[in-house]
């Protein structure tokens, strides 16, 4: 299975909207509000006058700016490397399950822990579009309808969706929480160059693990391959319409 490692610098430049859909997203505490740019240039350790001259297409950043100027669009250093640990702690815990499970059911400590937490049935990561936002994201669940509501009807709720819901665009099926957790983090590193973060206030849970809507979403069944993930594509289970 494939392990958890630092992601590489995004290898893509933003196009102008994308930079100002991102500063919205995470500069701006509500819809309709202006980017804060004050706290976005402190971010970056340029002006504000700087910052503002980006937005408005009247000069693009060079390369060592726009460095800093996307660093301080992604999700804090420390909640990346968070990432990357729960990744890599899912990878050995994953492994523990499989060994686990060719000792005749002898569980260890661990194992019959996860096993009376519920995390050892099977686990959905869904990918998820927030339209009203442009946002997109990726969530680990339990496979079972209410919990797939809940993740849907998540704030903030996009007033553009009936019912106020978020749009489920692809979902794996994964044996339990830990290889969909291994799975997300794939996924995350594979949109890496559209990933940015929403401010807390606008978006209280999940705001660190999405990207810019307009990315492609990548193919779930290849990503779980090269992550030596077992399961299966539903889509068709979860999407309405699929």
């Amino acid at each position: 299975m494939e392990t958890a490692s630092a992601p590489p610098p995004p290898q893509r430049s933003w196009t102008l909207e994308e930079l100002r859909h991102a500063a919205r997203l995470a500069f701006t505490t509500g819809p309709g509000e202006r980017v804060d740019t004050a706290a976005l240039a402190a971010a970056a350790g340029v002006s504000p006058r700087q910052v503002q001259r980006w937005l408005g297409g009247h000069a693009r950043p060079g390369q060592q700016a726009a460095h800093r100027l996307r660093a301080a669009l992604l999700p804090a250093p420390d909640v990346l490397q968070r990432q990357e640990d729960d990744a890599r702690n899912a990878a050995e815990a994953a492994a523990e399950v499989e060994r686990a499970s060719q000792r005749d059911g002898a569980f260890s400590s661990p194992v019959a822990l996860w096993a009376e937490r519920g995390w050892l049935g099977e686990h959905l990561l869904l990918v998820v579009l927030n339209p009203d936002l442009g946002y997109a994201r990726a969530g680990v669940v339990g496979a079972h309808a209410p919990n797939v509501a809940r993740l849907r009807t998540s704030p903030p709720r996009p007033a553009s969706v009936p019912g106020g819901r978020w749009q489920v665009l692809d979902a794996y099926g994964t044996g339990h929480r830990f290889d969909a957790v291994v799975l997300r983090h794939a996924l995350l590193r594979e949109v890496g160059p559209w990933r940015t973060r929403v401010h807390p206030d606008r978006m209280p849970k999940g705001h660190s693990d999405g990207w810019l809507a307009g990315a492609p979403v990548p193919d779930l069944s290849r990503l779980a391959r090269r992550a030596g993930v077992r399961g299966r594509r539903e889509r068709h289970r979860w999407v309405e319409g699929a």
